[in-house]
């Protein structure tokens, strides 16, 4: 069923024949020690818009042009709203994950008892598994990322302060790096039909084991860190490649993930 899920996503991401898709599906996985409930939604990744193309002598050309899709996806933890995410709408529970674990909210997936969808996507609801209620800091600064900038952190009350503790080196191989470059510069559905996306690799071995895409490259990288914790992947023995430049908070994430190996194309 894992996988069935995994690819009819892919079809609905990916294939403009199917971006009408109106029927609803839901559902209920068991998978490690969470239950996640996750509708399939009619969301496009991508609108058809209407442009012009203006050549180099000044002539106007009418055209039309896919963009990539603006999501925005507002979580709840423990029935508190906590924050929103400005995303592409795919991969909505793997990117949820992603986030509670790169901000330092869950240690791993034995942390979530349940991860709920609603149908049209909008909304997540999270249910740690740990006796966790929200502890009223008092003082709150919110941060925002260094890319979609309408992402919000309504408070911190479930955010674990910890230091950031080191990551263990493992042995790669620079072909690795090389392949999963090849694969971002020619492989990639979204960024192929919009040239704007922005995209994460997840590799072990040597081997690729998930590829997503974003609007947003701190959205991308959470997706794949979910995708690992959903499927039970050791991050400890992972490689992300990532499309867009690594600032400090990127570098935090995968930090809070475990990763040893965070490279840049």
């Amino acid at each position: 069923m894992i996988l069935y899920l995994q690819e009819f996503k892919f079809i609905i991401k990916f294939t403009k024949q199917c971006v009408k898709l109106q029927i609803l599906r839901l559902w209920i996985i068991e998978i490690t020690y969470m239950k996640i409930t996750d509708p399939i939604n009619s969301h496009t990744m991508t609108a058809e818009v209407e442009a012009l193309h203006r050549s180099t002598n000044g002539d106007e050309i009418p055209c039309t042009r896919e963009l990539l899709s603006e999501h925005n996806l507002l979580v709840y933890i423990n029935e508190t709203p906590t924050f929103s995410i400005s995303c592409s709408p795919g991969q909505l529970s793997e990117l949820v994950l992603g986030r509670l674990l790169s901000e330092g909210i869950i240690d791993g997936a034995e942390d979530v008892d349940r991860l709920y969808l609603c149908e049209d996507g909008y909304r997540a609801r999270v249910y740690l598994n740990k006796d966790t209620q929200p502890k009223k800091n008092g003082f709150f600064v919110e941060t925002v990322a260094t890319c979609c900038t309408d992402n919000k952190m309504f408070n911190d009350d479930f955010v674990v302060r910890r230091e950031l503790l080191p990551v263990t080196p493992i042995e790669y191989k620079d072909e690795w790096i090389h392949t999963a470059s090849a694969a971002m510069r020619n492989e990639l559905p979204l960024y192929s039909i919009t040239h704007s996306a922005h995209s994460c690799i997840l590799i072990r071995n040597g081997d690729i084991l998930t590829v997503s895409e974003d609007i947003g490259r701190h959205n991308a990288m959470d997706k794949v860190i979910g995708w690992a914790i959903r499927n039970g992947v050791d991050l400890k023995q992972c490689i992300i490649f990532t499309s867009g430049r690594v600032p400090v908070d990127m570098t935090r994430k995968a930090i809070r993930a475990g990763v040893p190996v965070l490279a840049s194309k």
